[in-house]
């Protein structure tokens, strides 16, 4: 903070000394004076090196004076009145002093219901005062809403994963957390019964006669499955809605069961975070299966791995899968046909019998990765327009399919095919971007990658 300054008056004797000696002195002027300074006249004497020109620091205008700076070694402060540095906090800018005391001065707020008093004054939107003095939107999640329950770095924002959330379970595309009254519960430690579901009281089984998918109502549609291995085929039947939560829990049949991990043949169906793996015993050994035309599958974030038929199969129902990833199974990655087909930031490798099959159906196919590890495999194919045979690339069996013509004709684009090589019997493709087919026409780039010659 700048300051007016006054000398102090020992500090001028020897001046006010010599001034009275010219006045005396009839002959003496303002210009003989070696006290006098102006613009055309500086202080000659070193210790006296600072013109005060209007009298701020001295109270004599033109007059040479000691160097006033902290660095001269001049007390400076002594006997000044200083301006205020502020005169309301809105005026203080500094996040750790941003409340105007009575003295005028920014300091830091205190906490405790005053200092978070002084900050409401100050902002509605930073209304708690942090250890460190600053005003701050939340110091936990207690002080956030419904909608943005998180509180991340002094601010409430939506939640981004389950973990972030009381209920165990995150509303990806509201931000909020659902509440655990909506929620049914089931755990390795539950037990099965007529009231099983609640949070403290989660049922055993997913499927089973009393398990979680049986307490599943319109208003209570969520079923989160904790960690652990589920040995149980679930299926879903009489046009439920539900979504199945369970980051780090696998459902997988049992052994030789002939069973997919996830049937549903009537309803609206999503999966998140969960594992299908392992299901044996036959060609319906599926990880998931939905033949229904009047159901939909959506998986997201979810892994469906090591199963001896194909990995999601799906006839007439809508299928969207969202950054999940399909590997190692034996019948295929993803089979659909007569559906409508969209993939999305997915990985859809090591499987045996082919990467994507679609057939018959309107697509969107949009940063994906396709690997597989066979020679001779079909990493990608599907039913589509007759020019697509004009197209050679090893590697590809791209079939017509039998596909009608209109509203499911497509067209492939290829991007850098001479970058192409083969190696070990690996083929990479990643799947950058597309549109449906027909009349909002199909446009799937295909970058070649990860064996350039």
């Amino acid at each position: 903070m700048q300051r007016a300054l006054t000398t102090p008056a020992h500090a001028l004797v020897a001046a006010a000394a010599l001034a009275a000696t010219c006045v005396v002195a009839t002959s003496c002027t303002d210009e003989d004076n070696p006290l006098y300074c102006d613009e055309q006249t500086p202080c000659a004497d070193p210790a006296r090196s600072y013109c005060d020109l209007d009298g701020t620091i001295d109270g004599t205008e033109n007059r040479c004076i000691p160097d006033p700076t902290p660095d001269a070694g001049i007390d400076i402060d002594a006997g000044i009145d200083a301006a205020p540095e502020c005169t309301e906090s809105s005026q203080c800018m500094v996040a750790t002093a941003p409340i105007c005391n009575a003295e005028g001065d920014c300091e830091a707020c205190t906490e405790g219901a005053t200092g978070d008093g002084d900050c409401a004054a100050k902002d509605v939107l930073l209304p708690l005062c942090k250890a460190d003095g600053s005003c701050v939107a939340c110091l936990g999640a207690g002080d956030c809403s419904e909608t943005t329950p998180v509180c991340d770095d002094d601010a409430c924002r939506g939640c981004q994963a389950h973990s972030e959330c009381a209920s165990e379970v995150c509303d990806p595309g509201t931000g909020a957390c659902v509440a655990d009254g909506d929620i049914v519960y089931v755990a390795k430690t539950g037990t099965d019964s007529a009231s099983c579901g609640s949070q403290a009281s989660p049922c055993l089984t997913i499927g089973g006669g009393q398990g979680g998918l049986a307490k599943v109502t319109v208003a209570r549609d969520t079923v989160m499955v904790r960690e652990g291995v589920y040995g149980e085929s679930v299926a879903v039947t009489g046009g439920q809605t539900v979504v199945f939560v369970g980051p780090g829990a696998t459902i997988s049949p049992a052994s030789s069961s002939n069973t997919p991990g996830l049937l549903v043949t009537s309803g609206t169906v999503t999966v998140d975070g969960l594992t299908l793996a392992n299901a044996t015993g036959g060609t319906d050994a599926d990880g998931i299966r939905c033949p229904d035309s009047s159901s939909s599958l959506t998986l997201r974030n979810a892994t469906v791995s090591g199963n001896e038929a194909t990995g999601v199969q799906s006839t007439d129902c809508t299928l969207t899968i969202e950054g999940s990833t399909i590997s190692g199974n034996d019948g295929g990655g993803v089979s659909a046909s007569s559906a409508q087909v969209t993939i999305e930031g997915s990985t859809i490798s090591g499987n045996d019998g082919g990467g994507v099959s679609i057939s018959n159906c309107d697509f969107s196919l949009v940063n994906n990765f396709v690997q597989e590890r066979r020679c001779g495999c079909q990493p990608l194919r599907w039913g589509s327009n007759q020019q697509l045979r004009r197209i050679h690339n090893p590697g590809f069996r791209l079939q017509h399919g039998g596909v009608e013509p209109g509203a499911h004709r497509g067209r492939l684009l290829w991007r850098r095919l001479h970058d192409y090589r083969r190696h070990d019997c690996e083929q990479q493709h990643h799947l950058w971007r597309g549109e449906r087919p027909g009349s909002r026409r199909s446009q799937l780039q295909l970058d070649l990658l990860g064996h350039r010659g």
